[in-house]
């Protein structure tokens, strides 16, 4: 059987009801942390086993986290997506993942430097129950 990716998520809202919930659907990750700055966490139910960090950066240094999702404004996307980069995690980051093309191109030329750095802009929606009971009412379209 093949590993699971350690899978750290970076962002409360849509972090926790999209990311997260849609995660928890593949087999293939197992979700070791959550970062996000708010302390209520009342409305979210997260296992005693997922911790809690309270710096995205926390989050990225942990070893034993292997991939971040990042799901928080596209503002401070370049800046956690580079320190993820230089830690050597693999990244799912939300869309748009930069704010410029300028910063896009910076990010892709830190990736094409890495061999074996991974970065996906996520299609939130391909794990989500919703995108998939869509794909099914088309198939039956057809």
């Amino acid at each position: 059987m093949q590993n699971k990716i350690n899978l750290g998520i970076i962002g409360k809202n849509f972090g926790y009801h999209v990311i997260y919930k849609s995660f928890l659907k593949n087999k293939k990750y197992k979700i070791k942390g959550f970062s996000f700055k708010s302390k209520k966490t009342e409305k979210i139910k997260i296992p005693k086993s997922v911790k809690i960090y309270s710096s995205w950066k926390k989050l990225i240094l942990d070893k034993k986290i292997n991939a971040v999702a990042v799901a928080v404004p596209p503002i401070l996307h370049k800046n956690i997506i580079k320190f993820a980069i230089k830690n050597n995690k693999h990244v799912f980051c939300e869309k748009p993942f930069t704010c410029s093309y300028k910063e896009a191109n910076f990010i892709c030329n830190l990736i094409k430097r890495r061999k074996n750095i991974c970065h996906m802009v996520e299609m939130e929606y391909m794990l989500h129950q919703n995108y998939y009971i869509k794909n099914q009412f088309l198939k039956n379209l057809e």
